[in-house]
């Protein structure tokens, strides 16, 4: 853990061999101190100990740049405390939020993806076929909104014919068949239509008006 200011001045070979040293530890531990070094230079390095925070000095020499946050325990890095730009990708230290460089999709820690929309047209997801089938696709397109709408998925899968349906608050359930308040048509078992005819196996088929 070593800072200097990068000046060795005349001295003896015994101080001059320390001072050295001293340098060249600087150097390799990319100025690691608690404090920041008391001589510093444009593009100069510096690790905090005590916050594992590690820092460039600016073009101007007046300021430091968060470069990355270590953790020493789990032995893994954070780019994502400070703003930074790579390959189009942007990140904000403000709101640990991961954009690409249109601003149309943006992983958010609150834990949600969004994507914007264009002028002309909705944001939409797109999800593509096998390529050894072609290029085809199905996507979700948001509608003209009057405000946020939220669908929840069901916690399982459902059974065999069995559909999605809501419940008016955005809950989504599987459910067979129609069901009804009593005041219009409910129907439970399977329905069937043969011949110009309507009938139903199972308990019930209610018209109520």
């Amino acid at each position: 853990m070593a800072t200097h200011d990068y000046v060795i001045a005349n001295q003896g070979f015994p101080s001059f061999r320390a001072d050295l040293n001293s340098v060249l530890q600087a150097i390799v531990s990319n100025n690691s101190s608690a404090t920041e070094p008391s001589t510093t230079y444009a593009y100069q390095m510096w690790y905090e100990t005590d916050t594992n925070n590690w820092y460039m000095r600016n073009a101007d020499n007046d300021a430091w740049i968060t470069l990355a946050t270590f953790n020493q325990t789990n032995d893994t890095v954070n780019f994502i405390d400070s703003s930074s730009t790579v390959a189009g990708i942007s990140t904000s230290a403000s709101a640990t939020v991961i954009t690409l460089s249109n601003g149309a999709v943006a992983i958010n820690p609150a834990g949600y993806v969004s994507v914007g929309g264009a002028a002309t047209q909705a944001g939409e997801i797109r999800f593509l076929e096998d390529t050894d089938n072609g290029t085809n696709y199905i996507a979700l397109r948001a509608g003209t909104l009057s405000g946020n709408v939220t669908l929840t998925l069901p916690t399982a899968a459902g059974s065999n014919g069995e559909f999605l349906k809501t419940d008016g608050s955005g809950n989504l359930s599987f459910a067979n068949n129609l069901v009804s308040d009593g005041t219009n048509l409910v129907v439970t078992g399977t329905v069937t239509a043969q011949g110009g005819q309507l009938s139903t196996t199972g308990k019930s088929f209610v018209m109520g008006f």
